[in-house]
């Protein structure tokens, strides 16, 4: 089990409870929308491959520590070669950015920069 920071938490037995004040109620809850009905990206719909591609070249900048050219070719372990972690704030960050979820899956299907950009294009249509 992994420490967590930040949060401590004692507990100790006890028989019986009081709480002074009124009880709290049940959390209170709103719908979320885990999708934009028409994803877009300062006002371009994302389906637009090359606006894509923009924008994940956009993203890998910070990342690219070797000073790589990054072209649609570039491999993300070969070329760049980015550790899992690297790898996992990079993809967290593209997901944020285009309102996606990439399964584990694809992932691991995708070694280069043009299949990632198609990946994206792919599931911004779904």
């Amino acid at each position: 089990m992994v420490p967590r920071t930040g949060l401590a938490l004692t507990l100790t037995p006890t028989s019986s409870f009081e709480f002074q004040g009124s009880a709290p109620g049940p959390p209170q809850s709103r719908p979320i929308s885990l999708r934009k009905a028409n994803p877009t990206i300062n006002g371009q719909h994302m389906a637009d491959r090359a606006h894509i591609l923009t924008q994940v070249l956009e993203h890998i900048e910070p990342f690219n520590k070797k000073g790589v050219e990054v072209t649609e070719t570039t491999r993300f372990a070969q070329d760049l070669e980015w550790d899992s972690l690297t790898v996992l704030d990079f993809v967290a960050n593209i997901e944020d950015e285009f309102d996606i979820l990439i399964p584990m899956n694809l992932q691991a299907e995708i070694e280069n920069v043009g299949q990632l950009a198609d990946a994206i294009a792919k599931l911004a249509k779904d």
